[in-house]
């Protein structure tokens, strides 16, 4: 058995050997490409998708990946098996293949670079650089039930689970305009919405109504936008917290600033925080003995009192119209359907 498939294997050799002489095509069990793809500053290549192309058709490719998570399991460097393309399995040696980084939706591509097939097994391709090949498209002004999202890192953003979200979408090439947006929540596709009204429009608006997609908690609710140049796209994730249906409480920090506070310079100081649900609240202030100085209610709704993020002022003026005087003191939320205290805080006057 042994001495037949030796037999068979050098049989095989010399016929490809034979084949590659002559000039004749050759079949390509297993022939790999292999090369780098370089970093910018602004962009990295680990992760992105490396595409072996062979022919004039556009969709005849083969598909890897660059990095530590592809085949060839080393930083910026890529290995596509040419078998796996589709129509691209039988060529004769001297074949010209091409290879690229397609464009993400960060609008970074590489490529592409061409190279001649061998009869070796493998072969190499130069390398590529990333840069910036797409029209990039903006998604901005994103808002849920009227309230514009806040994008700053540490931002709590609290939405119903029922949200109305609307947003635009700037194409920031001229002669481009906005084809399609995807709506994503924690990366699974959940909508996709087009209108025949954006065509020759460089800006769109568009909303999307949830209903049972987005569960109580965190949550990365993820645009993408797609427009009439087939290399321009444009992303943008928005963190927010979707609020249960429970019974009140405050998300995050209940803040008080600025500290300290000089109300006897006409400072105006803000409290602040993110509230579950709409509900009538009670805002009040009290001074190292514990006597209430200050007391403001808000209606559920309004602010102060509304889902999400809540801002509050005061001048520093108690509820007899003095201006308080240096010293430490307390404040809490209190919910009033609820009769419990949301949060606490301190206040730091010096004047």
């Amino acid at each position: 058995m042994g001495r037949k498939f030796a037999y068979i294997l050098i049989v095989a050799f010399l016929l490809v050997a034979a084949c590659t002489a002559s000039g004749a095509e050759f079949f390509v069990p297993q022939h790999w490409i292999e090369g780098t793809v370089n970093d910018t500053a602004e962009a990295n290549a680990e992760g992105r998708p490396v595409r072996l192309y062979f022919g004039s058709d556009p969709s005849n490719y083969a598909e890897s990946t660059v990095g530590t998570i592809g085949p060839a399991n080393q930083s910026n460097k890529y290995m596509i098996n040419a078998f796996s393309i589709p129509g691209g399995t039988v060529w004769s040696p001297g074949a010209t293949l091409e290879v690229k980084v397609p464009i993400g939706f960060d609008t970074y591509g590489a490529g592409p670079v061409s190279l001649g097939t061998t009869s070796f097994g493998v072969d190499a391709a130069g390398d590529m650089t990333l840069q910036a090949l797409g029209v990039s498209i903006r998604i901005h002004d994103v808002e849920f039930d009227g309230e514009l999202h806040n994008p700053y890192p540490t931002a709590i953003n609290v939405i119903r689970a029922d949200s109305l979200m609307t947003a635009y979408a700037t194409v920031e090439e001229e002669g481009g305009y906005v084809t399609t947006i995807e709506v994503y929540v924690d990366n699974f596709l959940i909508a996709t919405i087009t209108d025949e009204s954006w065509s020759g429009r460089n800006e769109i608006s568009f909303s999307y109504q949830f209903t049972d997609e987005l569960n109580q908690g965190p949550r990365i609710i993820k645009i993408r936008a797609f427009s009439n140049f087939s290399d321009a796209y444009g992303e943008l994730d928005v963190s927010v917290t979707v609020a249960g249906e429970s019974e009140t409480e405050i998300i995050g920090e209940l803040l008080f600033y600025p500290v300290p506070f000089r109300p006897l310079s006409g400072e105006i100081a803000t409290f602040a925080y993110n509230l579950t649900m709409d509900t009538d609240t009670t805002l009040v202030v009290y001074d190292s003995s514990g006597k209430v100085v200050f007391t403001k209610r808000f209606i559920a709704g309004m602010e102060g009192g509304k889902l999400g993020y809540n801002a509050v002022t005061w001048n520093g003026r108690s509820d007899f119209g003095y201006v308080i005087g240096n010293g430490i003191y307390l404040y809490q939320v209190i919910s009033e359907a609820e009769k419990r205290s949301l949060g606490t805080g301190k206040i730091v006057v010096f004047d």
